[in-house]
């Protein structure tokens, strides 16, 4: 076992010092050094050229460690009971807390313990969990006193009776609880229920001599949250707040820092070099130039600062240079979107056409020819001109007359090959039925996060390597303009207006979206058929 320790304990966790308010409290240093080596002896890399290879922390991981396991209060137990760590995404936190898990499990001594991994959702938390299984196979000591039960998400450590359990973020789900250790992981995807679960473990574990409460994540963007809460904590306690049992580890690039700064990166990343590549960050930092959408997620994800949750996300010259020509559309195979909109306000449909691998993009628009002056007056937008011009289609009367939609989309059937028309199904039952008594295929598009995730960064992906072409419609371009991005908390991203900006439309966006999205599934699916012979290439 490597002695990282002696008399003198760290006085330093990036910016935090434990020697702060430590009256009453002594060094163990024996403490400190049984506990990395526990990590460092037991635990093992499980992914990629390291797996198998033992677990060696890095001097931030080592003092962290060593710091919230040497110290002690007068009976002999832990001094910190809680702690946060927020670093970026890459730094080897969620290996890191499944290894502190472990030692929870079997190496501190206490009988009955109850460690639980919680994260938003099941999934994530049996990723840390998964990785302490794979640690527990890898190691022959471990392996020996532990049993892992993959199918219960738990693994039990029967001499001291004690067990490590994944649970999901869930109302009322932690409830009678006796935790030892609680490690979050992940807390900014964390749900309107995280409150009340995460007070729950907490309130739960009364009876225990030297209990921990361990979160650990990346910033995020919703500053109402017990995310932030957390994090606006810990950074509280670093600047000298007194709580001398709570440990802050805050790893992130201040709001003046060049965020395009190499050195912002290395400031942010303590483990710059290590498992975060510099080349990587120079990569992602390049896009998040060229795209803005990508400068909020590169800021969060990889130097650890709180963002807004909307973005604009289409620069506008990107945007022009994707204007060309187009091929012999009525040839391809296309996929449509209608967005109903506001019965008063704009609806659109638009074709994509899909061509080894780049889209054409096809928009129509309408609009109702009642009050066009008041309307156009409010918008500031020059809908009467276009109309003239034939990029807009308006109806008679007050309100959008479906019937007009319902032609065009068969006038465009007579001249393209459409596969199938994905729609919002909010308010547009008697078109869609109308349409598929019209022989088309409808396919229902709820408006989701997580359904327009993979359209809209596939939509961004193309702008930036030019391999989608529209016509310059500028009824599509002003939306285009238009256009910026929520992100929900576990990093999904869906079309929306800006805040602030009522008149702005992004129909033929939305409808585009949802276009690409058919498309993109039409692909993967004959992908999986030619993958199992189903169909002939």
């Amino acid at each position: 076992m490597r002695a990282l320790f002696d008399d003198t304990p760290p006085d330093d966790i990036n910016g935090y010092s434990p020697l702060l308010h430590s009256d009453g409290f002594t060094w163990d240093k024996d403490a400190a050094n049984r506990a990395v080596g526990f990590i460092e002896h037991h635990c093992r890399h499980t992914k990629g050229e390291l797996a198998g290879k033992n677990l060696i922390l890095e001097q931030w991981q080592a003092n962290f460690v060593g710091t919230l396991f040497g110290w002690k209060r007068p009976d002999g137990s832990r001094r910190y009971r809680k702690s946060s760590i927020w670093v970026p995404r890459k730094n080897g936190k969620t290996t890191l807390l499944a290894a502190i898990g472990l030692l929870m499990l079997c190496g501190d001594g206490e009988q009955g313990a109850e460690i639980y991994s919680a994260a938003s959702n099941r999934d994530q938390a049996t990723l840390m969990h998964s990785i302490a299984c794979s640690m527990v196979r890898r190691d022959p000591d471990l392996s020996k006193v532990l049993r892992v039960l993959k199918s219960m998400k738990r693994i039990n450590y029967e001499a001291g009776d004690s067990f490590y359990r994944a649970i999901p973020c869930e109302a009322g789900s932690a409830h009678g609880f006796n935790p030892h250790a609680i490690l979050a992981d992940e807390v900014h995807t964390w749900d309107h229920h995280a409150r009340d679960f995460w007070s729950a473990l907490n309130t739960g574990y009364g009876a225990r001599l030297q209990p921990l409460a361990l979160s650990i994540s990346t910033a995020g963007y919703d500053r109402e949250s017990l995310a932030y809460e957390l994090f606006d904590y810990a950074c509280k306690v670093r600047d000298g707040l007194e709580d001398p049992h709570f440990l802050p580890v805050l790893y992130f690039a201040d709001e003046d820092d060049d965020w395009a700064d190499p050195e912002t990166w290395q400031k942010a990343n303590p483990n710059y070099g290590v498992s975060v590549s510099p080349d990587f960050l120079e990569a992602e930092c390049k896009q998040a130039k060229e795209l803005p959408s990508r400068e909020n997620d590169f800021r969060q994800l990889y130097l650890n600062q709180w963002t807004e949750q909307e973005t604009r996300f289409i620069p506008m010259d990107k945007w022009h240079e994707c204007q060309g020509e187009y091929p012999e559309l009525d040839k391809l195979d296309c996929f449509g979107g209608i967005d109903l909109s506001s019965t008063v306000d704009l609806t659109a449909f638009v074709l994509v056409f899909p061509l080894n691998g780049s889209y054409f993009v096809k928009a129509w628009h309408f609009i109702p020819d009642y009050g066009a002056k008041k309307r156009e007056d409010r918008d500031r937008v020059p809908y009467r001109q276009w109309q003239q011009q034939g990029h807009i289609d308006t109806t008679p009367g007050e309100r959008i007359d479906y019937a007009w939609v319902r032609k065009a989309v068969n006038e465009a059937a007579k001249q393209y090959n459409i596969k199938s028309i994905a729609f919002d199904p909010y308010n547009a039952h008697k078109l869609v039925a109308e349409l598929e008594e019209d022989g088309h295929e409808m396919v229902k598009f709820q408006q989701t996060p997580l359904n327009f995730n993979s359209p809209t960064k596939t939509l961004e992906k193309c702008i930036l390597e030019k391999t989608i072409t529209h016509d310059g419609n500028p009824v599509l371009t002003w939306e285009a303009s238009n256009m910026a991005v929520l992100t929900d908390s576990n990093g999904n991203i869906k079309p929306s207006k800006p805040k602030h900006e009522s008149a702005s439309r992004i129909d033929g966006m939305v409808a585009m979206l949802m276009a690409i999205g058919l498309a993109e599934q039409e692909k993967d699916t004959a992908s999986i058929y030619n993958t199992r012979g189903l169909i002939e290439i």
